[in-house]
């Protein structure tokens, strides 16, 4: 291969990286709306127990509960203990209803999905100071839409929700 044949693909291949690079750091000042979907169990979901739920559950669940208030349900790190895995799984349990051909929740059992229209409830499974780190699931994506520019509640937005809580279980189908 002759040197100018050589010196040709060099200019070409610098100036091919050149304009990748001017094309990458390209910026404008508009940041068209993002709205972020988590995945399956990508959310933080709480619960709130009524005196029909007491009436219902197992001894230990009734005792190691609070009562009447929201509390967090997906995802709190004492799942993973016994007895807590078991009142875990009595809660979430969906009954069917063939009637309405839908499910609904365990009886006593209100569900929510917290912080609709916000990222605050994707970012971390469990933003407890201790497991935000390890339970990390959507942070990283938002930190860096805010830093090209994106800002939470003008143009970077949440849709978290409960694929537990689904019609003829639609979120598996």
């Amino acid at each position: 291969m002759s040197i100018l044949m050589k010196l040709v693909m060099v200019v070409v291949m610098v100036s091919s990286m050149a304009m990748m690079l001017c094309t990458c750091q390209a910026r404008t000042d508009i940041c068209h709306p993002v709205i972020l979907v988590p995945g399956s169990g990508g959310n933080q979901l709480e619960a709130k127990l009524s005196r029909d739920y007491y009436k219902t559950s197992s001894l230990a669940c009734r005792f190691l509960t609070p009562a009447h208030r929201w509390f967090r349900l997906w995802f709190d790190l004492k799942v993973l203990v016994q007895p807590f895995t078991e009142c875990f799984a009595e809660r979430m349990t969906l009954h069917y209803d063939p009637v309405k051909d839908d499910y609904r929740n365990a009886r006593g059992v209100e569900t929510r999905v917290p912080y609709f229209g916000s990222t605050e409830g994707l970012q971390y499974l469990n933003p407890n100071p201790i497991l935000k780190d390890i339970t990390a699931y959507m942070a990283p994506l938002v930190e860096s839409l805010e830093r090209q520019g994106y800002v939470e509640g003008q143009d970077l937005f949440g849709a978290p929700y409960s694929c537990w809580r689904g019609s003829s279980f639609s979120c598996w189908h």
